[in-house]
């Protein structure tokens, strides 16, 4: 674990998935050999017993140390900008669209379309001025 992050949460209470993690990476330790059967359990006693994730740390001495403690890491983070991203730009959207809606159902209600170009796509309106133009020789 980097010292930024233990400095971050050296002082925090571990949770129990985090708990759950430590203990996984002392099995680990002790699959490897890299423990015997009476260090394993006195460490992993003292890391269930542990109040702030610095003495969880603690015995991890002469271990690899623990790169990831629970799943929050980056991607927890990102989710988190994710959500942020979301309410502060979807949101507004979304109600910006449905007050365009509202505003065009109240244009349009009770109003018929009228000759000319009224409900008409520009291709159509053009059509409409072309047809209304004189066909002959060019500009008077």
């Amino acid at each position: 674990m980097t010292t930024a992050i233990l400095g971050f949460m050296s002082d925090l209470r571990p949770s129990f998935e985090e708990r759950d993690r430590y203990v996984d990476l002392l099995s680990t330790a002790y699959a490897d050999g890299r423990l015997d059967e009476a260090e394993f359990e006195t460490r992993t006693n003292a890391v269930l017993s542990a109040v702030s994730h610095r003495e969880a740390l603690a015995q991890f001495q002469g271990l690899p140390q623990p790169k990831v403690v629970g799943r929050r890491g980056i991607m927890g983070f990102a989710l988190a900008v994710a959500a942020v991203v979301y309410v502060v730009f979807t949101i507004p959207l979304i109600r910006l669209a449905s007050r365009l809606e509202k505003k065009r159902e109240r244009g349009s209600k009770g109003q018929k379309p009228t000759g000319g170009s009224a409900g008409k796509t520009p291709a159509l309106v053009s059509a409409d001025i072309a047809a209304q133009l004189p066909t002959g020789g060019g500009v008077r």
